[in-house]
């Protein structure tokens, strides 16, 4: 994926040989990658997300992405990258917390 700004872009790598692509879809937020597991021909999906920092952009990617995932073909799934979000005050470290408006949007996603 291209980088825009500051950012440094994000990637999604598999072992060739292991896994083999069955089809990528690419966005300003996240990459989608479908492989299938050569041993087992077992598919799944990695969704490696670059998510925006303004909770209003983020409901618009979480929107997005519940779409996705709600035509998934692919069966298993992993899910990664950065949120830029922090779901509890457990991964907190310094500075106050602030609960994201767009977490409950994340958490419905993640279950």
């Amino acid at each position: 994926m291209q980088a825009i700004g500051a950012s440094r872009g994000i990637c999604t790598i598999w072992k060739k040989g292991i896994s083999e692509l069955i089809q990528k879809k690419t966005n300003q937020h996240w990459i989608i990658t479908d492989l299938k597991k050569i041993s087992t021909r077992e598919r799944y999906r990695v969704i490696n997300i670059y998510a925006p920092n303004h909770y209003k952009d983020k409901e618009q990617c979480w929107a997005s992405l519940k779409e996705i995932l709600q035509e998934n073909q692919a069966g298993k799934v992993i899910l990664g990258g950065d949120l830029n979000m922090v779901r509890s005050i457990e991964e907190k470290f310094g500075g106050n917390y602030q609960m994201d408006p767009s977490r409950n949007s994340l958490e419905e996603i993640m279950e």
